[in-house]
């Protein structure tokens, strides 16, 4: 959005109200929604569907009831908003079936906003969705429900779920993603960072720094950030750790900070590894500098990621099971004075200067307006 607005655009952005301040603070105009993701019940079920390691088989029709009662919640909104004044290009989400749909009636360019991995016929995290049949009985109330939403698209549910056509833009390199030759419609045009705000400074001596990061899904927050503690107690580093909401009781030994949130761009010049949730979004924050990850995946979808540090040798990733001080110990020395994995992070650093970030990321949506 700074990028646009700063290009001598208009943006709006339809978001719930609790991140106002932030759509307002970089001259966007906010479009106030409310999420069903909120609720009780959907709470639960997105609970149930992260405290696992694979996808579940009732995952895919649970999240698509989700997905098509928000869009049917937001929708409307959309619709009024902008009844007099059409923008000329939608960028959504890939999970905001709201601005798709709305692009689609009313016939305006649109753009994919993915913070995940990409997926295709080649490479998927969520493989065993394709055991299903789109005409299979335990789909046919909820593809019902989204075949009603899909009037006067000009779509079917079938193109709709499998995003045949629909360009994308993915906040990652395309030599991070698997199989990533293979993706015809997407743009890689890595991290899109927020500048440095200066409200965290270095510690003065030279000890190493490591930086984690608990983020939203971690099921057992304060546990890990219990362990990440003793670990670093012993250690002659220094150590960051963003809480989040969670409580972390116990002693705190001087070498490590624990605050609520942290500036990741302020504290990841000085660190030298990264530990915690491997969201793409996260982990590339910490490429971009060079720093080798530690990633201790707690959901479906970040499992894929974590193998993928591993693979492409950025880091060594942890299961939760496995995350003891002990291992933690053992695994930050490797990884921070490996000689191949810090020869893997400057060419993976490489790639993420060389894919554009939110420079890259403006000129695609304005071409996409321009037609």
């Amino acid at each position: 959005m700074t990028e646009l607005v700063a290009r001598g655009h208009r943006v709006s952005y339809a978001v719930t109200t609790d991140f106002g301040e932030q759509v307002k603070a970089v001259g966007a105009e906010l479009v106030p929604v409310e999420s069903v993701m909120r609720t009780a019940e959907a709470t639960e079920q997105i609970a149930d569907m992260l405290d696992s390691d694979q996808y579940k088989d009732d995952d895919y029709v649970s999240a698509l009831r989700m997905l098509t009662h928000e869009a049917r919640r937001v929708l409307p909104v959309l619709e009024e908003t902008f009844s007099g004044d059409v923008p000329d290009v939608v960028v959504h989400d890939s999970l905001s079936w709201a601005g798709r749909l709305f692009a689609a009636r009313r016939r305006i360019p649109a753009l994919q906003s993915m913070g995940t991995l990409a997926a295709n016929e080649h490479w998927n995290p969520a493989g065993n969705y394709e055991q299903y049949s789109f005409s299979g009985p335990v789909f046919r109330d909820v593809l019902g429900e989204m075949a009603q939403l899909l009037d006067g698209t000009g779509l079917d549910v079938e193109q709709f779920l499998l995003d045949e056509g629909v360009r994308t833009i993915a906040y990652h390199p395309r030599a991070f993603q698997p199989a990533g030759p293979t993706f015809d419609n997407v743009h890689f045009v890595g991290p899109c960072v927020p500048p440095p705000d200066g409200t965290w400074l270095p510690p003065l001596d030279s000890r190493p720094l490591a930086l984690i990061g608990l983020g939203s899904s971690f099921q057992e927050g304060s546990a890990f950030a219990r362990t990440c503690v003793d670990a670093f107690a012993e250690m002659d580093w220094h150590a960051v750790i963003a809480l989040g909401n969670r409580e972390l009781t116990g002693h705190i030994p001087p070498n490590v900070q624990v605050h609520r949130y942290v500036p990741y761009e302020d504290v990841l010049p000085h660190a030298q590894v990264l530990i915690g949730h491997p969201g793409v979004i996260t982990m590339m924050a910490g490429l971009r500098h060079g720093v080798p990850l530690l990633p201790v995946p707690q959901t479906a979808e970040q499992y894929p990621n974590a193998a993928q540090v591993t693979e492409l040798g950025l880091g060594l990733h942890l299961r939760p099971e496995d995350v003891t001080v002990t291992a933690l110990r053992e695994t930050v020395a490797k990884i921070s004075s490996d000689a191949g994995i810090q020869a893997n992070l400057r060419w993976m650093r490489r790639e993420i200067q060389a894919s554009g970030g939110a420079r890259a990321a403006a000129g695609i949506i304005e071409e996409s307006a321009l037609g």
